[in-house]
């Protein structure tokens, strides 16, 4: 199976991706695991629910993958961009274990915090009252007030669409109520609450006209574009935490490009961009796009090239190095050292040039625009730690996303093209002692 056919079929065919996961799920879950992405980068978050309700139906024998998927469709879905300081915490999708791993059963009570309690009881009020017509096997019980906000208990277990549901009304109810600023989490989670000299975060009127503006300018609403309009509205006029809430708005209505596109905007565009939200989104890309179908087994650390976050802030650089972890170390070794030429033909832009006489024939003439042909200053040896081949780069600048992602792509084929059944790419751990 080769990954241009694999590219093809998803481009243009959500169900053709669906189709072949359901295929070899649950017997082979790294390549069923593989195509339900693959559909979901085609498709938008209506998909990836479907996936979710799937596998709730079909389990399979890696039952924390269910729970990382939930946990992925809260960060695509949640803050919504009409209540972008109402968080929902991605433990009231799936907790995690001691390791790290998305295990075991979310917490049935849940907190709804709010600098107002009176006001969250009300909207949690609202909200069970409405459960009752709207998703009566959705039992909610033990509702009462704290000096924390409102307190609630789901009974019936339930599925992800009627937690889902759940949430999305608590919030309209917590708007109607007059919250603005709210935290929504298992009793078990950590308390939070803004700072009391955070400013107030009602919904910034300029924004809706903005978005006004960008539907009326003819962007599609379905495709995703007037909300990254929007997104980058907000970057531009300080609105940056509203920003990302329309950036992951415009991503769960579109296909995966548009994922690349607010890396991008983050690294390349905006000079003052959040260190923090764009490394999110870099381990977002990678999670969504590996393991790929034709190399199911191959998988990409989140925070393979992130950038290097100091105070929240940016223009540290980004971590350089990729390492490989095999237990085919040799042949991991012979990839890696394949790869390693090609990296110094990756444009910033994402390109990748066969030869140097190819890429230099490409180039622009003395007064054209060279940013996009900048490629790393340097590829280091092959180096070790213990079986483990590592390298390391040196860029002009700031580590350009494209290139990372393609780059990333030119590894994976590498390892396996060289036989390598199963791998980890990652950036090589700090030292220590």
């Amino acid at each position: 199976m080769s990954l241009g056919w694999a590219a093809d079929a998803v481009a243009t065919d959500v169900e053709a991706a669906l189709e072949s996961a359901r295929r070899v799920w649950p017997a082979e879950i790294a390549l069923g695991d593989a195509w339900f992405r693959a559909a979901v980068r085609a498709g938008d978050l209506g998909v990836m629910h479907g996936v979710i309700e799937y596998i709730e139906d079909h389990p399979s024998a890696d039952e924390p993958l269910l729970g990382v998927w939930k946990r992925r469709a809260g960060v695509a879905g949640f803050p919504r961009v009409e209540a972008p300081h109402i968080h929902v915490a991605l433990s009231t999708f799936a907790p995690l274990d001691e390791s790290g791993r998305a295990a075991g059963t979310p917490d049935s009570g849940l907190v709804v915090q709010a600098a107002d309690p009176a006001a969250a009881m009300a909207a949690v009020g609202r909200t069970v009252e409405r459960s009752r017509e709207d998703e009566p096997a959705l039992e909610i019980a033990a509702v009462r007030r704290d000096e924390l906000g409102a307190h609630l208990r789901i009974e019936s277990g339930p599925r992800f669409a009627q937690l889902n549901w759940l949430l999305v009304q608590l919030i309209d109810d917590l708007r109607s109520a007059g919250v603005r600023a709210a935290y929504i989490r298992p009793e078990s989670a950590e308390p939070w609450l803004p700072p009391g000299n955070e400013p107030d975060p009602t919904f910034p009127e300029e924004i809706a006209a903005a978005a006004e503006r960008a539907h009326a300018a003819g962007s599609g609403e379905g495709s995703g574009e007037a909300a990254f309009s929007v997104g980058l509205w907000c970057q531009n006029n300080t609105y940056r935490q509203c920003g990302d809430v329309w950036f992951k708005k415009a991503a769960a209505r579109s296909p995966f490009g548009i994922v690349l596109r607010i890396i991008d905007q983050y690294a390349t565009e905006n000079c003052d961009w959040n260190g923090d939200r764009l490394s999110g989104w870099m381990a977002r890309a990678w999670r969504l796009e590996f393991p790929r179908v034709d190399a199911p087994e191959i998988r990409v650390d989140g925070g393979l090239f992130a950038p290097i976050v100091l105070d929240d802030c940016a223009g540290y650089g980004h971590h350089t190095s990729v390492q490989v972890l095999s237990n085919q170390p040799d042949a991991a070794t012979r990839a890696l050292r394949n790869a390693a030429p090609k990296f110094c033909l990756v444009t910033a832009d994402g390109r990748a040039y066969a030869t140097q006489e190819e890429y230099e024939a490409a180039q622009p003439a003395d007064d054209g625009d060279w940013a996009a042909y900048y490629t790393p200053n340097l590829v280091s040896d092959i180096e070790f730690d213990g079986p483990h081949p590592y390298l390391w780069m040196d860029w002009k600048d700031n580590m350009a996303p494209r290139m990372a992602h393609a780059m990333t792509h030119i590894l994976v084929n590498e390892l396996r093209d060289a036989g390598v059944g199963a791998a980890l790419i990652r950036s090589r751990p700090e030292p220590t002692g």
